[in-house]
């Protein structure tokens, strides 16, 4: 007489415990999760500073490789509109009057000068490049949250 294998209920009742099962690990999850949701706002903050201060540091030196308006390097900023927090404004901050006129050349050109749009430039062309550095670094800082057990 062979024996028959006998069959397991594959109904659970919420008080029996079932080790091995693919909902073991959810706890753990949530607990990620929350830990995640509650330092969204600082990794982000972390990546967009990050970022803007590597773009910050590479539009200074272009501009110091142009010996006509290398005194304009150390002006150049990207900083956050005081009444909004979500809008940030890219140019050439607290220039002393003496290079106001040299400013507006760089920009606007003048009678000797073509103009070189380099603040409106610079903005257009690093806008993508600075989106995806923002991205990359929100994922790099998101992978390194560790939550306590």
């Amino acid at each position: 007489m062979a024996t028959e294998p006998k069959m397991i209920d594959a109904t659970a009742s919420s008080d029996d415990e079932h080790l091995g099962f693919f909902s073991s690990g959810i706890p753990a999850q949530i607990s990620y999760g929350n830990r995640l949701y509650s330092q969204l706002a600082d990794l982000t903050e972390s990546a967009v500073n990050k970022a803007l201060q590597t773009h910050v540091d590479e539009s200074r030196t272009k501009l110091e490789r142009d010996e006509e308006y290398a005194p304009l390097a150390p002006y150049y900023d990207v900083r956050q509109v005081e009444d909004s927090e979500d809008l940030l404004e890219f140019g050439l901050f607290d220039l002393p009057r003496r290079y106001h006129s040299l400013a507006n050349a760089l920009e606007y050109g003048s009678t000797s000068v073509p103009p070189r749009a380099f603040l409106r430039r610079t903005l257009l062309k690093e806008a993508e490049s600075l989106s995806t550095e923002i991205s990359q670094e929100l994922n790099r800082l998101m992978g390194e949250v560790v939550a306590d057990a």
